[in-house]
């Protein structure tokens, strides 16, 4: 029998193959043999059906053939412009790649159509292209055997679009698609489109699978139910999410909601990183002992660790709460391990030289929080669930670790351990400038551009801003059709095109003035960065889609490293990336205390690394500054550069493993200077496996390396360099010590002594020898490191034996270096606290007005005795560390945020300092030296300022102290006797009644000349007598408050304004206020305010004359607001009240933004003094004409 099968004729319509079972049985034997076959209904199969893709996408297709002839593949009826083409496959003739079109202007889709033909059959696939994302969704309501109901649903409401499809079957008008049970195809297409009068066509898309009999559940799994995820898919899209903005969901009943993505918020913050280091304001270097397990006298070791930018993440499991995980890379410094048991040896367990691309990181998860003025802060101190992975794969000391940075984190001082996320400022002289904020974080649903699938944290804070003249506050927390607000669009780049939002609703909208959006500059972040709107929309609410626009010049590269002795060119940029000359440039080492260890920089950016001999540690953090003017003004800006010894790092060098029958792997991982891979082997006498983890490698001991008392294995890493870590395999205690236990740095070709415990069994016999790695040892315990130096470690052991038997052993370990330890300084010769200016002899008493804004400048002075003839200086880092100390409580005075000026109102501290002068007078200023900055001398001068709320008469002492390189605390009560102290009194604040102020007019505009500050005598005066008024219908008059101190009897000029609630149970805020000559039905005489104050820290705010915007609602186009400030009658450090008049507005007897500006305004000034004064001004309180004049009074609530 010859086996032949013939298929038959046919197959069911829609069935596409068929498997036979062709089974064969030899009738002797009975044996079996058995295959499958497979009956096509057609000679050519294909792969996809149907793909959907973006322009400009590459799409791999392929197709086969059961017969030998070759395929021809064809777009069907390409249109030019919008279809795709097709370019051959690489080495693989059944496949080809479809590259899709532009798809054409005002095209949502592209459907082509390509046929695979062979001499026999044809099968099609389509590409469904998207010119840009559907705006809308279509939802699937049910579904049965022959029919399914399809709607779009947007904002919980039913929208009407125009159905149509391609394939099988028909769909009507509204959304029922009714199939073909004879139809062949396996899929039909649906579409939706939508006219909008705004927005143009928008369209929507559904792939439908056939037949619907017998799969209704694989196609509601596939396209969702009305009810599910898919009505309430979030568009990722700039046009998805307008169309969703619709009926204003967005602001949520807010007057304004910002949103900034993850990517702006950690540009700010890493900006925020680096400029803090000009200040000496950034993060410390973290040095300690961490006990892990007392009762076995395991200790951690950490030395000089740096932590890098906190880089926020976001938490989809916490949308409604202000929760962000921020993770720190593990930049550099020194991590061992010690294992001392009572009554044996010290030894080490493990030692590490951490460098960054090692992965070691700490995260944690931080609540978000709004501080004074609006900003939105984070404080690492408030961080929980702290995870740490320095210590490998023992949980037990990442635990340990944890902990010791939580408790680190809370002693830093405020302004180096609190970072601004972003500043909503709020209360400033703009109505629109928000009132209130609440603030979410929220986790970025999936992107609709497939090369976002791959991020993980993406994701927004959000603002929620209620404006001044809004009404109460919005929804909160917002509602679960709340749009995630950031589009997805990319530009050519790949980079996002967007990362800024700002939503304004339509109330908010009428309030603000044409082409001034004050709500858009109320976002401020540092360095110069500004919100730029790209994108505007009005659908429903306001919507401003931008990115932040840095204004200030930056260094490139930002962050690099660099081996001992290589040179690096930096370069100055402007924001428009274009070159620009810097004044000169400066590097400074922060662990440094020689210039040498700085390195070098010319005056055209070339940086020159210190070398091996002056380096003094195993790496630098140096921070390179470039000057340059702008306006007039010197800007100074920075970027880190890392110096190594080495170009290669293992974590860990050297590690001990308890032996034993329970011996555990140890995590190895490895870093390059030129981030080139690594490649892991085991040298020498094999004691486990090796296996590759990641980008690092595992070493799992084997068993009888656990029953040996010390085995080493040694382990090879390659990469641009060649590096070899120690694994010590140690059973049981070690009984002899030796000294040193741990050699840091044994230096080619310089020899170490060893010492072992001579005490320990006297007279017996020694042997030391190498146990592993290189070098030589004598028996006297000389070892001599080899030639040259490399990433490496050497164990050095001593046996104690009693007739060739070893009755007690111990070990060093010794890493091999080129480095050659900095010295550092031993003793100091000067610590003192004065107040420069004070009385004599001593300099140590001041005063200052307890008022939180004025500063009482103190002076520390340090100096280094010289050790071995070497001037030392204090580091950068310990300088930073420097800190003001209450005398009584031997508590540290906590300082002034960064982004404040002082101490606020109701603020729970009564002293505070600042490390930088502010905006007001000193007490008892004199010239104000130059702050030392990262320019030291061997006398290192720092200026604290300080700052008080306390109750005056109460004299306070305060001493000073720092932290050196080894975390020892010293203080200026250790140094000195005079001057370690300073003795300082809070004065009594003066007090200010009505004859500490003017307040007087001068005519603006209008005839008549200056009238007098008060009205014609006593009576109602007859028309004409108010000369000024009477026959002068429009008018304008500057009303100019000043104060003089009543201590002092001198002008002091006013520095900051801020308005405040007029009404006593409101928290409203109005900055005009209006009048009319009676309340008459068919009165027209109508006065109203505006005001003008230059706020020396904002320019161009004098050139207008500023007014509530709710005025425009009044005065409708009766009169202009648009008003220049006349500059002859207006002087600095003066508010400005400018009265109004004019005759034609007829009266408004209700109307909301009539009773908000009937009334008073309330003005909060703070003098240059820092003292605060809060005044009520009105219209006249009576009589005749009233609406002529102001009047100014006390304000108390």
């Amino acid at each position: 029998m010859q086996g032949r099968y013939t298929a038959p004729a046919t197959l069911p319509a829609r069935q596409g193959f068929q498997r036979v079972l062709i089974k064969a049985i030899d009738p002797v034997s009975e044996h079996e043999s058995t295959a499958v076959l497979t009956v096509l209904t057609s000679s050519v199969s294909v792969s996809p059906l149907i793909q959907v893709c973006n322009y400009g996408e590459r799409i791999a297709l392929s197709a086969r053939s059961s017969r030998a002839t070759p395929l021809k593949w064809t777009v069907v009826d390409p249109v030019a412009g919008e279809s795709g083409t097709l370019e051959d496959g690489v080495d693989a003739p059944h496949e080809k790649f479809y590259v899709a079109g532009a798809g054409g202007a005002g095209n949502t889709y592209v459907l082509d159509t390509i046929t695979v033909s062979d001499d026999q059959h044809t099968q099609s696939i389509q590409v469904l292209v998207l010119r840009h994302s559907p705006m809308l969704f279509i939802t699937l309501v049910s579904v049965n055997d022959q029919r399914a109901e399809l709607k779009v649903v947007v904002n919980g409401h039913d929208l009407q679009v125009t159905w149509s499809l391609d394939g099988p079957g028909s769909i009507d008008a509204t959304g029922v698609y009714s199939c073909d049970a004879e139809a062949p195809e396996r899929y039909v297409v649906v579409f939706a489109e939508f006219e909008d009068d705004a927005l143009g066509t928008m369209a929507g898309h559904l792939i439908l699978p056939l037949p619907l009999s017998g799969s209704s559940g694989v196609v509601q799994a596939l396209t969702g139910t009305a009810g599910g995820s898919a009505a309430n898919a979030m568009p990722r899209s700039l046009s998805g999410i307008v169309q969703r903005a619709g009926a204003g969901t967005l602001t949520q009943g807010w007057g304004a909601v910002a949103a900034v993505s993850r990517s702006e918020l950690n540009r700010h913050i890493e900006q925020q990183y680096i400029e803090r280091y000009q200040d000496l304001a950034f993060l410390p270097l973290f040095t300690g002992d961490i006990v892990v397990d007392e009762r076995q006298g395991d200790t951690v070791r950490l030395k000089q660790v740096e932590l890098g930018v906190p880089v926020l993440s976001f938490l989809p499991d916490s949308p409604g709460s202000g929760s962000v995980l921020v993770t720190m890379n593990m930049v550099s410094g020194r991590y061992s391990g010690l294992h001392q048991p009572e009554g044996s040896a010290t030894t080490v367990s493990g030692s590490s030289i951490i460098s960054e691309p090692m992965g070691f990181r700490l995260a944690m998860t931080v609540d978000l929080f709004v501080g004074d003025e609006g900003h939105v802060l984070l404080d690492l101190a408030g961080g929980v669930d702290i995870a740490c992975n320095l210590g490998g794969l023992d949980d037990v000391i990442n635990l340990r670790l944890a902990d010791f940075f939580a408790e680190e984190f809370k002693q830093i001082a405020l302004h180096r351990r609190v970072f601004s996320v972003l500043q909503a400022q709020l209360n400033r002289y703009h109505v629109q400038t928000p009132a209130s904020l609440r603030l979410v974080t929220r986790a970025a649903p999936r992107s609709s551009d497939a090369r976002m699938d791959t991020t993980t944290g993406d994701g927004a804070l959000v603002l929620f801003m209620g404006a001044q003249d809004g009404d109460a506050e919005g929804v909160f927390a917002p509602t679960d059709d709340f749009v995630y607000p950031i589009p997805d669009d990319r530009g050519e780049d790949g980079q996002p095109t967007y990362g800024t939002v700002l939503m304004l609703s339509q109330e908010t909208q009428s309030m603000i003035e044409r082409e001034r959006l004050h709500v858009a500059d109320c976002l401020k972040f540092t360095g110069g960065r500004v919100f730029e709107p790209l994108e505007q929309y009005r659908p429903h609410d306001l919507l401003l889609f931008g990115s932040l626009r840095s204004t200030q010049a930056s260094i490139t590269p930002l962050f690099s490293t660099l081996k001992a002795g290589q040179t690096q060119r930096f370069a100055l940029h402007n924001p428009q990336g274009e070159e620009i000359p810097a004044t000169s440039w400066s590097a400074l080492s922060i662990k440094s205390h020689l210039a040498a260890g700085s390195g070098s920089i010319s005056s055209s950016g070339v940086y020159t690394a210190p070398g091996l001999e002056a380096i003094g540690h195993d790496a630098l953090r140096v921070v390179i500054t470039a000057t340059y003017e702008e306006s007039g003004a010197v800007v100074k800006v920075s970027a880190l550069v890392g110096v190594v010894s080495r170009s290669m790092e293992l974590a860990p060098s050297v590690t001990v493993v308890p032996g034993g029958d329970a011996l555990q792997p140890v995590s190895l991982a490895a870093s390059t200077l030129d981030g080139s891979p690594v490649s892991w082997a085991l040298l020498g006498t094999e004691l486990g496996s090796l296996s590759t983890v990641d980008k690092g490698a595992l070493f799992s001991p084997d068993a009888r390396s656990g029953k040996r008392a010390l085995a080493v294995q040694q382990i090879q890493a390659l990469g641009n360099d060649r590096g070899i870590a120690t694994v010590l395999i140690a059973k049981g205690q070690q009984t002899l010590r030796i000294e040193p236990a741990f050699v840091p740095r044994a230096r080619p070709k310089v020899a170490v002594q060893l010492h072992d415990d001579s005490a320990l069994l006297l007279g017996f016999e020694r042997r030391w020898k190498v146990a592993g790695g290189l070098g030589t040892v004598d028996q006297q315990g000389l070892f001599m490191p080899p030639d040259q130096a490399f990433v490496a470690s050497s164990v050095v052991s001593c046996e104690v034996l009693s007739k060739g038997v070893v009755m007690a052993y111990g070990y060093s370990v010794i890493e091999l270096s080129e480095v050659i330890d900095e010295e550092s300084w031993q003793e100091m010769s000067m610590f003192i606290v004065t107040v420069p200016g004070s009385s004599p002899p001593y300099g140590n008493t001041g005063n200052l007005y307890p008022n939180g804004y004025q500063q009482l400048r103190l002076q520390i002075k340090t100096q280094i005795r010289p050790h071995n003839n070497i001037e030392y200086e204090l580091s950068p880092t310990e300088r930073a560390s420097m800190r003001l100390v209450d005398d009584e409580s031997n508590q540290c005075i906590e300082s002034v945020l960064s982004h404040l000026e002082g101490i606020p109102e109701g603020d729970g501290q009564t002293w505070r300092v600042r490390s930088q002068y502010n905006r007001f007078e000193l007490s008892g200023a004199g010239v104000l030296a130059a702050e030392s900055g990262l320019d030291a001398s061997r006398t290192i001068t720092q200026y604290f300022f300080l700052h008080s709320r306390a109750v005056s008469g109460f004299v306070k002492v305060f001493h000073a102290k720092f932290q050196d390189d080894n975390a020892k605390w010293w203080t200026s009560l250790m140094v000195e006797e005079i001057n370690s102290k300073v003795e300082i009194t809070p004065r009594h604040l003066p007090r200010f009644d009505a004859r500490s102020y003017t307040f007087i007019p001068r005519r603006a505009h209008g005839d008549g000349g200056d009238p007098p500050v008060d009205p014609p005598s006593s009576g109602a005066p007859d028309f004409g007598v108010d000369v000024h008024f009477d026959y002068q219908f429009e008018t304008t008059d500057y009303w100019t408050l000043t104060f003089i101190n009543p201590e002092t009897q001198q002008w002091v000029n006013f520095e900051t304004l801020k308005f405040l609630p007029s009404k006593p149970d409101g928290d409203g805020i109005n900055t005009s206020i209006i009048l009319w000559e009676s309340e008459l039905e068919e009165e027209k005489m109508f006065s109203w305010t505006g005001f003008i104050f230059d706020d020396p820290a904002v320019i161009g705010d004098v050139s207008k004359v500023n007014f509530d915007e709710a005025l425009q609602d009044v005065m409708g186009d009766v009169h202009t607001l648009d008003i220049d400030v006349k500059m002859s009658l207006f002087e600095t450090g003066k508010l400005v009240i400018s009265l109004h008049r004019l005759r034609g507005l007829k009266y408004i007897p209700v109307g909301d933004s009539r009773d908000k500006l009937m009334g008073e305004i309330v003005v909060l000034l703070l003098d240059k003094q820092g003292n605060a004064h809060k005044r009520r001004i009105g219209f006249l309180a009576t009589g005749v004409g009233r609406r002529n004049r102001l009047m100014h009074t006390l304000y108390s609530v």
